[in-house]
């Protein structure tokens, strides 16, 4: 498939910094791929764009931003050996700072 090999890659590549930004932002980012996808699955404007994500099975960008972020807080906490070094004091567990429970029962 041609939009994994060429559009894909870039769409992804630091999504987890710029896809923070405003949704107005993204906006033209989103429309782009979307019509990319209309045009390699050679639908019509009148199919909902949920469909051209699911038969490519990818997610859209905000969607995609989520799951990236997702992503790395599941490495940091389960993996945090394989991440680079600079991200080992990213987060700071609660139980480093307080020696009690903070939430209210």
């Amino acid at each position: 498939m041609s939009y994994f090999a060429f559009v894909h890659p870039h769409i992804l590549y630091s999504i987890e910094i710029y896809g923070n930004t405003h949704q107005t932002y993204l906006s033209k980012l989103i429309t782009l791929n979307d019509k990319l996808l209309r045009i390699l699955q050679n639908q019509s404007i009148r199919i909902p764009v949920g469909n051209l994500y699911k038969t490519f099975n990818t997610l859209p960008l905000p969607l995609m931003h989520e799951y990236r972020i997702l992503n790395f807080v599941h490495a940091f906490i389960n993996n945090r050996e394989k991440l680079p070094d600079i991200f080992i004091s990213y987060f700071v567990e609660n139980r480093y700072i307080h020696y009690y429970d903070t939430r209210k029962m």
